[in-house]
């Protein structure tokens, strides 16, 4: 999986205001991912009900990847 900009609370350097609102304004949906937002695609692909899924990258990124 190719997760695009995530708010995840293991980051370890915290990047300024100033960086977290130009980068937001580069996301077409104004905001960062949340883990719960990607966590059902990651169960799909462990779980038995995604096993003929295989050999690919599947992008979740709000369309950064065009």
């Amino acid at each position: 999986m190719a997760f695009g900009f995530l708010f995840l609370k293991l980051n370890h350097t915290r990047p300024s205001v100033e960086v977290v609102i130009k980068l937001v304004s580069q996301i077409p949906m104004g905001k960062l991912g949340l883990p719960g937002e990607v966590v059902g695609l990651m169960e799909l692909l462990v779980f038995d009900i995604g096993s003929y899924i295989t050999g690919k990258c599947i992008e979740i990124d709000d369309v950064l990847t065009r």
